[in-house]
């Protein structure tokens, strides 16, 4: 029963996720925001949903090169650095558990976190996400140009921060990573607070549904 709770959740993740694609690419935006529920899902059911919630986004994803697939990998990465900062910090991010068992607290995290703590985790953690997005973005960027020789033709919204990166005389695969750090670090504040705080809400829709029964 669990194992289906946990996929259900995750294919709700990501279809959400597909949704805020369409709706970010249809209004400009600039960001991705193409992995908040999938973090949020990791954050509530573990990293089960979060892969599950991966998968789910990258297949409804309508791409006119087999290549572009790979950023589901992006994706997938997403969900595993969600679960490894839930086991390490988790006071603040392991306690947002409404399927499965809360990941396994420390004695010096007996009391609840304060407002800070959670902040403190919380940029870290978005930081770290910006990293990792940007260096395994910036490599698939690359192979599938410089391997597949498949162009990208959907114009993210790194471009015009690699073009001037290119026009001086820095290689394709430099350009490609560094030019989405500008992006990453907004896009990844704001996916990262926005996932917390909706795991939070559905942390207190599943106390309160409980309580009903």
């Amino acid at each position: 029963m669990r194992f289906w709770k946990i996929l259900l959740l995750g294919i709700a993740g990501g279809a959400a996720d597909y949704a805020m694609s369409l709706v970010t690419s249809g209004f400009g935006v600039g960001l991705y925001l193409d992995t908040i529920f999938t973090v949020t899902v990791t954050l509530s059911g573990g990293l089960g949903a979060g892969l599950a919630g991966a998968l789910t986004y990258t297949a409804l994803c309508r791409y006119d090169s087999w290549g572009i697939y790979l950023f589901g990998i992006c994706s997938a990465a997403a969900a595993v650095l969600t679960c490894l900062f839930s086991r390490m910090f988790p006071a603040e991010c392991g306690s947002l558990r409404i399927i499965g068992p809360p990941a396994e607290k420390k004695e010096r995290e007996d009391l609840p976190p304060t407002i800070l703590n959670i902040i403190t985790v919380l940029a870290l953690f978005s930081l770290t996400m910006c990293v990792l997005m940007s260096v395994l973005g910036g490599i698939i960027a690359w192979f599938i140009q410089a391997v597949l020789n498949a162009p990208l033709v959907d114009l993210p919204p790194e471009t015009f921060f690699k073009l001037g990166l290119v026009r001086h005389n820095i290689s394709l695969i430099a350009a490609e990573i560094l030019a989405r750090f500008p992006v990453n670090i907004l896009d990844r504040i704001i996916t990262v607070f926005t996932a917390y705080g909706t795991a939070r809400l559905l942390v207190g829709l599943f106390r309160r549904k409980r309580k009903i029964r």
